[in-house]
């Protein structure tokens, strides 16, 4: 293997990777259109709540960068030009592979990791396939189109579908709620009206909070490539066409900030602040970089010094309610890695560990620690941190070793240009009108009126609006310096980044992938910019061997390990809960179908508890109780299999047993009242008195901490009883009685 310093792309290199850019962008465009489902560690009764849509545009990418690598290949040569991400990335890639192989989920461990490292890679792909100018503008302009058709939605959302959506719930509250897979009077379905009724502006993410983040990316975008109308505009005679890239950028602010994401906001003021720093004080910033870089070292440590010193004292962050049970995600992260600091808990495992930590006063559990830090340390360990902060920092620190001067502009951007933007902008379009619908599956059984009338409002109006976004963005496109792109693009990863220090809005998909994206087209900038030469790397006849081998066998290990067995167990799964073939049997065959995954099982161990409940035959007890045992196997760490092997095995007569995965139960989720009441329950029928005694006060006390918060949090509002109420007091004349006894 042999390096050159300069190579020449012919036209079948040149069309490829044409077309793979336009996938890459179709992706992204998907991806930003389309709402994820709940997180592979879900287990609702809904047969939709399956990562299998996640899995699959995961697929694409790897595939895409796959076809790259094999064109080259065949080509008997590979052109390649560095982004600074590579090592990082196999760090990263190495930490995943051990924390998956420790991990007690390893389906969850394989989903994660894949959905995790595809972005990364993509940023590589990018850098590779982004070698003019004209096609990074092309890029972030179809980032801040979408960033477009997001506002659209934020607004729709705001004015008109959030109260559709209240008022379609109030009619049918439980056909709304199973189709969540949420239970009627509990409190996720009091969170779930909680969040509803705030009338939460999100785009096309699950949070306000990921759409702000979204948004911040699409704004800077938009400023890359339209930028420096706002001074012309301010300096030269104005000219209409000018006020196009300005009415964009404004929109896309405007929706920022309805979202009324506080971290997103803060962060984007903060970002357009440094924005602004650079324009004025550019010369003297690059003059003394090494000391600015030391001096922000110095204050980033500082400053979380002093959030951790304020945090262990008053236990809570400085802000209002969201900044205190972040506080309380922060604390049960720090304890968890602290169990697990070499490893981590595995990746795609954090939710099912989190129970162990969780304070007993926190409302509720979730699957993320809130902060990008910690969510990558406390399942990947610091080996993972490390590659994963490292493919972050090492662009965006090399565009610090230079200063791009004032003349540095392109006299054209590409001779191709006008034609390159006509495609992608129908191809872009085709996808969210035709392809978005086929992702989305969204039911239109209904009167030909009612399906186009739900055809035009849920996918062509996006479309148009993208449509109109793109050309107001071509439109008002110019050829700025390359300094002052990567200024944008630094600020828009800096941005998001910053918000992500108490959010997980960069983990969802769509964002995922357009950061990455971002990452990879500030690295391509930045080689066009200091003109670093395409490195040559010669492959002969047993290299190119080699290398198909490798392919060959890691397609065949992503399609037989990650894709086939999920979407295979998806589809079970959903035909399970339509109700027209037998479920057990159809959860049974998806327990065979993918050996990894805890769901399948534990969803058949549901089906026969309910079915028992209705007919009272003991073989379903059983079945149930070989379903949760295959679904512990699988995943060792989920409190739910053993909190539901002692309801049956009590169901079955077998206290002992019963009082045994209660103690289970009760190990995985010490701060769930109901746990402790159970326990406490068993321990008294087998008169272990002292153990009964010592678990009902222990429930008490978990419910009145509960409250106590809840009343914090929710002010005015009815307190609901995460025990029950009937249980609560049960609790306390239990106490008493067996003090009583006890003082005998």
């Amino acid at each position: 293997m042999t390096i050159q310093n300069d190579g020449q792309k012919n036209l079948f290199t040149r069309i490829t990777e044409f077309v793979l850019l336009a996938v890459l962008m179709l992706v992204l465009v998907l991806r930003t259109s389309f709402t994820d489902t709940l997180s592979p560690q879900s287990t609702g009764i809904d047969g939709n709540h399956t990562p299998i849509a996640g899995v699959a545009f995961s697929g694409v990418l790897i595939i895409a960068a796959l076809v790259w690598l094999v064109m080259y290949i065949v080509q008997g040569k590979i052109l390649y030009r560095f982004t600074g991400i590579e090592i990082p990335l196999v760090v990263f890639i190495i930490a995943a592979v051990i924390s998956g192989i420790a991990a007690a989920n390893k389906r969850s461990a394989i989903i994660g990791s894949v959905n995790l490292i595809t972005p990364v890679i993509t940023a590589l792909l990018i850098g590779q396939l982004l070698d003019t100018k004209g096609k990074i503008k092309l890029v972030l302009i179809i980032i801040a189109s979408m960033g477009v058709v997001n506002a659209y939605q934020c607004l729709e959302q705001f004015f008109t579908s959030n109260e559709i959506m209240i008022r379609q719930y109030e009619e049918s509250p439980e056909h709304f709620l199973r189709r969540l897979g949420i239970e009627a009077g509990t409190l996720q379905h009091l969170l779930f009206e909680h969040r509803l009724y705030s009338r939460g502006i999100r785009g096309f993410f699950l949070t306000a909070n990921s759409a702000g983040s979204f948004l911040i990316l699409a704004v800077f975008s938009a400023l890359a490539v339209t930028g420096r109308e706002f001074f012309k505009i301010a300096k030269d005679k104005f000219e209409p066409n000018r006020l196009a890239p300005v009415l964009v950028v404004l929109f896309l602010i405007i929706a920022l900030f309805f979202t009324r994401s506080k971290g997103a906001i803060i962060a984007f003021i903060a970002a357009v602040i440094a924005f602004g720093i650079y324009f004025k004080f550019s010369g003297w910033l690059y003059r003394h970089r090494r000391l600015l870089f030391v001096l922000f070292l110095l204050a980033v440590v500082t400053a979380g010094s002093a959030v951790i010193i304020y945090g262990v004292k008053f236990d809570k962050l400085p802000g209002g309610k969201s900044m205190l049970v972040r506080w309380q995600y922060w604390k049960a992260s720090a304890q968890m890695y602290a169990d697990y600091f070499l490893l981590g808990v595995g990746p795609g495992n954090f939710a099912h560990y989190y129970t162990h930590y969780k304070p007993a006063a926190a409302i509720e559990s979730v699957d993320n620690p809130h902060n990008f830090i910690l969510n990558v340390l406390t399942q990947y360990g610091v080996l993972g941190l490390t590659g994963f902060l490292t493919a972050i920092v090492f662009p965006l620190v090399r565009i610090f070793k230079s200063r791009s001067s004032e003349s540095d502009y392109a006299a054209s951007s590409n001779g191709n240009f006008e034609r390159m933007v006509t495609i992608f902008m129908l191809v872009c379009a085709a996808g969210l009108l035709i392809l978005r619908s086929l992702v989305d599956k969204t039911s239109l059984d209904a009167s030909p009126a009612v399906v186009l009338y739900v055809f035009f409002v849920m996918y062509a109006v996006p479309a148009i609006v993208f449509l109109v976004g793109f050309r107001l963005l071509v439109r008002g496109s110019d050829n700025p310096r390359y300094g002052y792109i990567e200024a944008a693009l630094f600020c828009a990863i800096a941005g998001c980044l910053l918000h992500n220090l108490v959010d997980f809005a960069m983990f969802e998909g769509g964002l995922l992938v357009t950061f990455w994206i971002i990452l990879g087209a500030l690295s391509a900038a930045y080689n066009l910019h200091k003109s670093k030469s395409v490195r040559i790397y010669k492959l002969n006849l047993p290299s190119k061997i080699i290398t198909c081998l490798v392919i060959t066998s890691l397609l065949f290990v992503c399609y037989t390990s990650v894709f086939l067995p999920v979407r295979k167990s998806g589809q079970l799964i959903q035909r399970a809960f339509e109700g027209d073939e037998d479920p057990y049997k159809l959860l049974r065959k998806a327990t065979r179908v993918d050996t990894l995954d805890p769901r399948p099982p534990y969803l058949a161990g549901q089906f026969c508890l309910r079915e028992y409940k209705q007919t009272e035959k003991k073989k379903l007890l059983e079945q149930a109780a070989d379903s949760y045992h295959t679904a512990i196997e699988r995943d060792r760490a989920d409190y739910k299999n053993y909190e539901k092997l002692c309801i049956v095995y009590e169901l079955l007569g077998d206290n002992e047993k019963a009082y045994h995965f209660a103690r289970e139960a009760v190990k995985r989720y010490p701060g769930l009242a109901r746990l402790r009441f159970n326990l406490a329950r068993l321990a008294e029928k087998l008169g272990k008195i002292e153990a009964a005694l010592r678990q009902y006060k222990k429930a008490v006390e978990i419910e009145d901490k509960y409250r106590k918060q809840f009343r914090r949090v929710y002010p005015g509002k009815e307190v609901f009883s995460r025990l029950g109420e009937e249980k609560y007091q049960t609790a306390r004349q239990r106490i008493e009685i067996l003090q009583k006894n006890g003082n005998q």
